[in-house]
């Protein structure tokens, strides 16, 4: 989760779909040469995509890089769409509970983290192979589809930020142009131009998106992901100057939320703040000392803290005192009028930010989740007669796909569902998953239970230094039962129907 959301964000070379080992996988991205990839191939052209939109995409990513600078990239693949809402969760939440949510969470989930890179062996692109080694297949297709789910979530987090953020920027641009017929966001109307006209006009661009076959330009726009960031920041230290000098600050200071009881929507939006684990093995591929993967990965933990904490009290006092421009406020841009000019910038930077990812979660997710339905159909073409007529069948069901993708999507943008409700939903369940079940079972199964597979792994001596029971304890009956409890006061929360539409 870029995830943000996790930002889970994806990369790409060229424009050409990858290379496996020293033979290329694919080098025409339509869908018929795609669905004849084998899961593992599809999981290393994902991974491939992955590392190739970092906004750090300065740095090459084929070659060799320090500990810092891996660090550093898998920080900003760490850092998602989080950061236009931490300011809310801070104020709705308290800044000590969100401190001792995001300190409890880094620690647990760079806990189970690690468990991916001691068990990947040089000659493994990612975790799936790992879970075939350790695991079964079963366990494979649990992760490829959990991650496909996730990742849909994810997109849909996207569409609806990039639809809450389009409506003021053409709002500001009629205000200039001196046109007034238009509703409030939080009206839904059609008899005039409204939140919901806009959200239909654009699904035409964004569907078209979905059938993208090459993503060589949008690799290249990705790179404005690096200033965007910056411009974030710079914004945010321009409202909490404003807010000092306004006086709006001192005047509110007996409104600091220190404490409350309200801890599931920070845990629900926190629980991907710090999710890496489906890239995590490749984004360390590059280093230059091997041993050093866990110390890059802590490093990035602490600068993802760090970068997230300041994000969130810096914005805090930013918005602190300001009313908003909507009842149910979901983005820090919800606190300030239409009219004004530099959220009107940040708002398109971070605007063409999200374009430039979002039909890249399509095209995954839809990859992945063909890749393991017609993996062995893709295999039995492979030793087809040439000449035989092809089928259409993938590609019809390619347009089902898009189409429900872009549907689903659509409902939650026109209802105006809670992102932290999606973000909360995503990260309870799959979350769960993906953070907390595989890595814990693919590090018990080979230290306890692997029997001749513990040989053919990396040598662990932390088997020798710790009991059996100690790690069980640590991974099952801490880390593990801390995954549980967030996704059980999450589901319990999100469920509550009142609350969705808050």
């Amino acid at each position: 989760m870029e995830v943000d959301f996790k930002q889970s964000l994806l990369k790409d070379k060229e424009g050409n779909i990858l290379i496996s080992s020293n033979r290329a996988i694919a080098r025409d991205t339509t869908d018929t040469h795609v669905n004849n990839m084998t899961t593992d191939e599809m999981q290393m052209q994902i991974n491939y995509l992955r590392r190739r939109l970092s906004s750090f995409s300065m740095i090459d990513t084929e070659e060799k890089q320090s500990t810092l600078s891996t660090a550093l990239i898998i920080c900003n693949n760490t850092i998602g769409s989080a950061c236009m809402i931490l300011p809310i969760i801070f104020s709705n939440c308290g800044i000590i509970n969100c401190l001792l949510i995001m300190i409890l969470i880094g620690i647990a989930q760079f806990a189970t983290c690690k468990l991916c890179i001691i068990h990947l062996r040089p000659e493994e692109p990612d975790i799936p192979q790992i879970i075939d080694r350790l695991l079964t297949r079963t366990w494979k297709a649990l992760f490829v589809l959990s991650s496909v789910v996730f990742e849909f979530l994810c997109g849909i987090v996207y569409l609806i930020l990039m639809n809450n953020m389009l409506y003021p920027i053409l709002i500001f641009i009629f205000e200039k142009c001196g046109f007034e017929n238009y509703a409030k966001k939080s009206e839904n109307r059609y008899d005039i131009f409204s939140f919901q006209i806009n959200a239909w006009i654009f699904l035409i661009p964004i569907y078209m998106t979905c059938y993208i076959k090459d993503i060589k330009i949008i690799t290249i726009i990705s790179k404005i992901g690096i200033y965007v960031l910056v411009s974030f920041i710079v914004f945010l230290i321009y409202i909490f100057i404003d807010n000092v000098v306004s006086g709006r600050l001192m005047d509110n200071l007996h409104r600091i939320n220190y404490v409350s009881p309200n801890i599931t929507e920070a845990s629900g939006a926190l629980s991907l703040a710090f999710f890496v684990h489906n890239c995590v093995c490749t984004l360390i591929k590059n280093i230059e000392n091997k041993d050093d993967g866990k110390k890059a990965v802590g490093l990035s933990y602490v600068f993802t803290f760090i970068f997230y904490f300041l994000i969130g009290i810096i914005g805090y006092f930013g918005i602190l005192g300001r009313n908003t421009v909507d009842d149910y406020p979901q983005t820090i841009m919800d606190y300030f009028e239409k009219e004004s000019i530099f959220p009107f910038i940040i708002e398109i930077f971070y605007f063409l930010k999200l374009m430039t990812v979002y039909p890249l979660f399509c095209f995954v997710t839809r990859n992945q989740f063909f890749a393991l339905i017609f993996e062995n159909k893709g295999k039995d073409k492979q030793n087809a007669d040439p000449h035989q007529k092809s089928d259409d069948s993938h590609w019809i069901a390619g347009i089902i796909y898009n189409t429900v993708y872009i549907g689903i999507s659509m409902v939650c943008v026109l209802y105006n569902i809670n992102l932290t409700f999606i973000m909360g939903l995503t990260g309870a369940v799959f979350g769960f998953i993906l953070v907390y079940v595989i890595p814990i079972g693919i590090h018990l199964k080979c230290f306890y239970f692997g029997g001749e597979k513990h040989a053919q792994c990396n040598p662990h001596p932390e088997k020798n230094e710790r009991s059996k029971w100690t790690q069980i304890i640590f991974y099952v009956g801490i880390i593990g039962l801390f995954g549980v409890y967030l996704m059980v006061i999450q589901l319990i929360q999100l469920f509550s129907f009142d609350w969705l539409k808050e």
